[in-house]
């Protein structure tokens, strides 16, 4: 038995989804390998819809799902040697979704993920104090502590939007996983004790077979390494894909794992460029990034207010678009910044989001800054986890979108 959040399993098409597991849209994947097992199965939140799996490259005939709204364990495949297979799940439902709490194989069966240990990461963090480092290639990191109530809050890539967990007042030891989903890149990771002292004792990363060897990365390294600076809302941050917030494998960090950078996020989800983003321009300037993205847009043009009770025009959009641009061109001279585009989404129709898009362009021009647009790529359905953000294949394409449209960067 293995919870579908260990890193044995790569998921493409998918979000996390809280207490149903992790959620596989439709023509979805979940791929991994597995050894010592004549079968295979599955519990999933049961509401209709129907898979394939696909053994060593041998696809077995469609499983119809039951719709009993509930937790149901569904074979997956059956009969297989004792040797190592590559099993692929799709959903093959053109209309919904499904989620998958966890996956099983008999007691001696083995869902094939490493664990490599890091002293390095022993150290103690004290009550109000940070500690970071940085992973490359780590499908997840876990951590033992002493068990003494702390309270650690864990950021990656400086999000604002962060993990907190409790741990247990007795017991000794205690394991928490602190990050999965992450994306093959580099991902800074930054814990800090929010109330007690955070005792780490043993630290890991933790890759699936065939996939690499996580570690790591060195001081040098990372000064040598051109920093992504990503200033935006939920969309270009990642919201409703993979990890312990639901955010671990956004288009941006997919970009930078793809170029090797660093990235940075120092935006807001929820936040619109009219009224939050042009009053913090200096989170990103402080940073000194080698790039800048820039992502807002939908908030400012889905109707009502937005999370800080804002509810901007297209006029006072264009104006912070504006703004942000013109603070960037002043802060950080000479560096790159490029304005993603607001992407297709189920709140508004195409002829308004056409308009709020001609104005960001209008801005943009005015400061001869490129607008990047993946929006063609994205089919609502099978790309989005909701009516406005994408999943994680729907940030895969458009992070592949973005590295064809960049120019190469690097460090001055």
């Amino acid at each position: 038995m293995l919870d579908s959040a260990a890193p044995a399993f790569t998921y493409l098409g998918a979000w996390g989804a809280a207490w149903l597991g992790v959620q596989l849209a439709p023509q979805g994947t979940a791929t991994f390998r597995v050894r010592q097992t004549s079968w295979l199965k599955m519990t999933v939140w049961a509401s209709g819809g129907s898979f394939t799996t696909t053994v060593d490259g041998s696809t077995l005939s469609p499983t119809m799902l039951p719709t009993c709204e509930c937790f149901k364990t569904v074979l997956v495949a059956n009969g297989l040697a004792s040797t190592q297979h590559l099993v692929t799940v799709s959903n093959t439902d053109p209309n919904r979704s499904f989620g998958i709490r966890t996956w099983l194989a008999e007691p001696a069966g083995k869902f094939m993920q490493y664990y490599w240990a890091q002293p390095s990461l022993v150290r103690v963090v004290k009550e109000g104090s940070s500690t970071s480092f940085t992973v490359r290639n780590a499908a997840s990191v876990a951590i033992g502590y002493v068990a003494n109530g702390v309270k650690v809050r864990v950021a990656i890539n400086d999000r604002y939007l962060a993990f907190v967990f409790t741990g247990p007042t007795s017991g000794g030891i205690a394991h928490q996983v602190i990050a999965w989903g992450l994306t093959p890149g580099l991902e800074k990771i930054t814990l800090t004790a929010v109330q007690g002292t955070l005792d780490i004792r043993s630290g890991s990363l933790l890759q699936a077979a065939g996939r690499g060897t996580p570690s790591i990365v060195d001081n040098t390294t990372l000064a040598s390494t051109p920093l992504l600076g990503v200033y935006g809302d939920s969309i270009p941050s990642g919201l409703r894909t993979l990890g312990m917030v639901r955010d671990s494998d956004g288009f941006a960090d997919r970009l930078a794992a793809l170029r090797g950078w660093r990235v940075s996020h120092r935006g807001l989800g929820g936040a619109s460029a009219g009224c939050w983003g042009k009053t913090y321009v200096n989170r990103i300037i402080s940073i000194h990034p080698d790039i800048v993205m820039v992502g807002f847009g939908t908030n400012d043009m889905l109707p009502g207010v937005d999370y800080f009770g804002c509810d901007d025009d297209i006029d006072q959009f264009k104006a912070g678009i504006d703004s942000i641009l013109a603070q960037l061109a002043t802060g950080l001279p000479g560096v790159p910044v490029y304005v993603e585009a607001i992407i297709p989404t189920g709140k508004v129709d195409e002829t308004t989001r056409a308009a709020w898009n001609q104005a960001l362009q209008d801005a943009a021009a005015a400061h001869s800054v490129p607008v990047v647009d993946p929006s063609a790529l994205l089919t609502p359905l099978p790309d989005y986890a909701d009516p406005i953000h994408p999943n994680n294949r729907g940030h895969q394409e458009m992070a592949d979108y973005w590295n064809a449209a960049l120019a190469p960067i690097s460090l001055s």
